[in-house]
């Protein structure tokens, strides 16, 4: 985060989920459903300024979608609103940890001042 000019001491990181299900596989609707109150409630007490949305899951519950039909590629970089806050949907960090190609991090360092600047409010 520190290459965006992020500070990580004003910076919480959430999750969708609030375990990890076993053997790191996908989590079912029924996890992704009981854990969606936990975090809109965790949203609500933090207040960000801003949302980073890494990922399948994170950027289905931002757009309020299904997440089979989320193409994180394609949706990389793109702006919008969740519950009145801005955000900004990326790719997930384990994604860019295995990726080869350059441009990936390039990117993702972008999605982040992104979402620097939204927070300022610009």
């Amino acid at each position: 985060m520190h290459a965006s000019g992020i500070s990580i001491i004003h910076s919480h990181i959430l999750n969708v989920l609030k375990c990890r299900p076993p053997d790191n596989r996908n989590p079912t609707d029924e996890e992704l459903h009981n854990c969606r109150p936990f975090l809109e409630h965790q949203l609500k007490v933090i207040r960000p300024k801003a949302i980073v949305a890494m990922g399948r899951y994170a950027q289905a519950f931002v757009l309020k979608q299904d997440p089979s039909t989320i193409q994180v590629l394609k949706n990389a970089g793109t702006e919008t609103t969740y519950a009145g806050i801005p955000a900004v949907l990326t790719f997930h960090p384990s994604y860019i940890s295995r990726s080869t190609n350059p441009q990936v991090e390039a990117a993702f360092k972008i999605h982040l001042q992104q979402a620097k600047r939204l927070s300022q409010g610009a």
